[in-house]
């Protein structure tokens, strides 16, 4: 289990660049936004966030989106549709397309 700092980026229709510090254990990052849990599994292509009232799964390589909203046992799959994958040594970035708009998630991390 090592400690690393991520920096993490989405981009569509404008950019937004956000720093957290995390852990990475056998290929998995995990870190929190605010009082989201966000997993990131790099050798599955798969994002979890999870807080009190969602779940939120974004399966890059099933190009679906599964959303479990807690308090009403509501679930909801969406399909996304994977446009370009690119993962090396502590870079990770996805290009999908949902619906008509295209997003771009970027995740580079470095050890603490």
């Amino acid at each position: 289990m090592q400690k690393i700092k991520l920096k993490i980026k989405m981009i569509s229709d404008s950019c937004n660049e956000n720093n957290y510090e995390g852990i990475f254990n056998s290929d998995i990052i995990s870190y929190k936004e605010d009082k989201t849990k966000v997993e990131v599994d790099l050798n599955n292509s798969i994002i979890t966030r999870n807080d009190e009232e969602k779940l939120l799964v974004v399966d890059y390589r099933r190009e679906v989106i599964h959303l479990n909203l807690k308090g009403y046992d509501y679930k909801f799959d969406m399909p996304i549709e994977c446009i370009n994958e690119e993962k090396r040594e502590k870079f990770f970035s996805i290009k999908y397309k949902l619906e008509d708009k295209i997003i771009e998630y970027i995740l580079e991390y470095e050890e603490i």
